[in-house]
């Protein structure tokens, strides 16, 4: 049966290429759309199994189900990350200074997975703020990533989705450590995923600031990468999808980066950046962070070693 080769379980299960029972499918581009999905199908007889969404009116064929993990929607209603409002999880952060705080994330994707957050809220990005805050996220990121070689013999994975969701948006810059040997695919994987998810990831070629890319930064929305050259080396390569409504021609010239096409509207996924670091490690399933939640207990406990640790390379 095709279902149980895709799961490798008769009672279904989450679709993954790398698996015994997938590796020999000839042509995996479609498949490779379907990586993390959950696939279940109906027991039973047929008559029971059918009924009128399953039913293919004019084949008459039963259709598979395919569906995504569900996770129930958050209680909370206000900011996650504003450091005086009650939801905000402060047994996580792990450092602070006078414009931004490094915390550890609710479900991270690893122990040591770690969030730039501003103190001050608004709705543009934190590489666009005000130069005091851009310049201690530029002091955090240069001490994660000493604080990752030296003690994790891993780097950094760096990007923020600094666009609008419906909930509102409070920006933070992920940082997530990644074996060396995954950076040798890191930027080619970048590159396809986010072609498939509709946008294109542009090489930044100059010096330019995001700020001076995007200058219309209250309004403007973005998705930003750095990654190593050479994993465990100084240079960064460095990516980004800026949002316009502008012509692909007027976004090339203003953005020095160049456009996707005949607008450059935003297409990036929410959970994008884990996506591909989670494909980078095998591990589709850590895209949602609700399925890495663990107990408050062991929250502290994980952010009290990193603290302990991360003092070291302030």
């Amino acid at each position: 049966m095709v279902a149980t080769s895709l799961t490798g379980s008769i009672d279904g299960g989450v679709i993954f290429l790398e698996s015994p029972t997938v590796k020999h499918v000839g042509d995996r581009t479609l498949l490779s759309k379907l990586e993390g999905v959950s696939l279940f199908w109906a027991k039973g007889t047929v008559a029971q199994a059918l009924d009128a969404s399953a039913l293919d009116s004019q084949n008459q064929k039963l259709m598979v189900r395919l569906r995504k993990h569900h996770f129930p929607k958050d209680s909370r209603t206000d900011c996650w990350f504003c450091v005086a409002s009650p939801t905000c999880e402060k047994h996580l952060i792990v450092a602070i200074k006078d414009s931004c705080y490094v915390t550890m994330p609710k479900g991270a994707m690893s122990p040591f997975h770690c969030l730039i957050v501003p103190i001050e809220h608004k709705s543009q990005g934190a590489l666009v703020h005000d130069q005091k805050t851009i310049e201690e996220v530029e002091a955090f990121k240069d001490q994660l990533r000493r604080y990752a070689r030296d003690e994790l013999h891993q780097d950094l994975f760096i990007f923020e989705r600094a666009i609008q969701t419906k909930g509102g948006y409070h920006t933070h810059v992920q940082c997530i450590p990644l074996e060396y040997r995954h950076f040798q695919t890191l930027y080619a994987t970048l590159m396809v995923m986010s072609r498939e998810a509709g946008f294109e990831l542009k090489d930044v070629n100059t010096d330019l600031s995001v700020k001076a890319m995007a200058k219309d930064a209250e309004n403007v929305g973005y998705f930003y990468a750095e990654i190593p050259f050479v994993a465990g080396g100084t240079e960064q390569r460095r990516l980004v999808f800026i949002e316009s409504s502008a012509p692909a021609s007027e976004a090339r010239e203003n953005t020095g980066v160049g456009g996707t096409g005949e607008t450059a509207k935003c297409a990036v996924p929410l959970q994008f950046g884990r996506a591909v670091a989670a494909k980078l490690i095998g591990k589709p399933e850590l895209t949602e962070w609700k399925a890495c939640v663990v107990t408050e207990e062991e929250e502290a406990n994980l952010a009290c070693k990193l603290r302990d640790s991360l003092s070291k390379y302030a």
